[in-house]
């Protein structure tokens, strides 16, 4: 499910590439969008028409495989830290939302569409485990991949207040990290910058290697992966004992033929 996952994020962003290279060729001052500057502009000018849009973009990178931090960090750029975050919780709480009631009302087949397995079994278990905690954990340490949170959240049993509590106090920090980067970046690197820039690589060096971190936090995730490993053993087992019986009753039907 992976590959068809990643297939179908390398076919929508082939298909926005293509449309606007041939955009470029047809609609006169198309090229200037390419001009971060000027795309902050148009944005700003167009006043709550931006901002509609800004948190649509967002809303629409959840359910869909394309990840949502450059958008985010694009808020912090165009309406600043403050503004900018705040739209992108509203957007990410929006957008968890619609995930959420997708899911549970669809259940774990249109999950498998979106995501590798290996994570909803993950985060299934850990759920029966820790409870909430452990999506609060995921929103703020990347064990789980933040878009899908709300996602596999809509396999469990969390009620829906419960669950909109724990995505708006989950997001707000990633919020705040990505929109004060934007920020900077418009407004001049300054001592704060450097130390958001170390945070954001620690990030995504926590979420290159967060198979590894996920059974090193997590007891549980190494007990269930103990215990898969021990019933293969022993289905294997079954199997080869099973064989062994059915060879020898073939051995001994050829010995009476004889």
């Amino acid at each position: 499910m992976k590959h068809k996952h990643c297939l179908l994020a390398g076919i929508i962003i082939s298909v926005i590439i293509v449309a606007i290279i041939i955009a470029t060729y047809f609609i006169p001052g198309i090229d200037n969008f390419s001009s971060p500057t000027y795309i902050r502009e148009f944005l700003l000018n167009l006043g709550w028409i931006g901002y509609f849009v800004y948190v649509i973009l967002v809303i629409a990178s959840i359910p869909l495989p394309i990840p949502s931090t450059p958008i985010v960090f694009a808020g912090g750029y165009v309406y600043g830290t403050l503004v900018g975050s705040v739209l992108a919780v509203i957007a990410t709480v929006l957008g968890a939302a619609i995930s959420f009631y997708v899911v549970r009302k669809l259940g774990e087949p249109v999950l498998e569409l979106l995501m590798d397995k290996r994570h909803i079994d993950h985060f299934s278990h850990l759920f029966k485990k820790r409870g909430v905690s452990i999506a609060l954990i995921s929103y703020i340490v990347p064990v789980f991949p933040a878009d899908i949170v709300g996602l596999l959240m809509g396999l469990t049993k969390i009620r829906f207040h419960t669950f909109l509590a724990v995505v708006i106090v989950g997001s707000i920090p990633r919020s705040y990290v990505l929109n004060a980067l934007g920020s900077d970046l418009y407004t001049g690197l300054t001592t704060k910058t450097v130390f958001l820039i170390g945070l954001v690589v620690v990030c995504v060096v926590m979420a290159i290697f967060r198979e590894w971190l996920k059974k090193l936090m997590f007891r549980e995730l190494r007990e269930l992966e103990h215990g898969t490993k021990t019933l293969e053993k022993e289905v294997e087992k079954e199997i080869g004992i099973s064989e062994t019986k059915e060879k020898a009753t073939k051995k001994r039907k050829v010995r009476k033929r004889k």
